[in-house]
């Protein structure tokens, strides 16, 4: 498989009142266009297992979308929901 697209966290992670977080990460083609925003919120884990968790789902949407050829985000809008 060729690396067509690069995945990679936020910086941040926001914090809610009810004591869950939210972590965002961006997938990203060869031109540094933005593909796909990835997010999702945690409630009840320690952020270190939640970050580890991140990264695997992130990881596996990138190679999901790079099986399908879904390089730009006009074609992750288009195909997105039904993968």
């Amino acid at each position: 498989m060729s690396n067509n697209l690069t995945s990679y966290l936020s910086g941040g992670v926001e914090k809610h009142t009810d004591g869950s977080f939210t972590i965002y990460g961006y997938i990203e083609n060869k031109n540094g266009d933005e593909v796909a925003m990835h997010k999702i919120r945690y409630f009840d884990y320690p952020i270190s297992d939640a970050r580890k968790m991140f990264k695997i789902d992130l990881n596996d949407l990138r190679t999901l979308l790079e099986e399908n050829n879904i390089l730009t985000n006009d074609a992750y809008i288009r195909f997105g929901h039904t993968i």
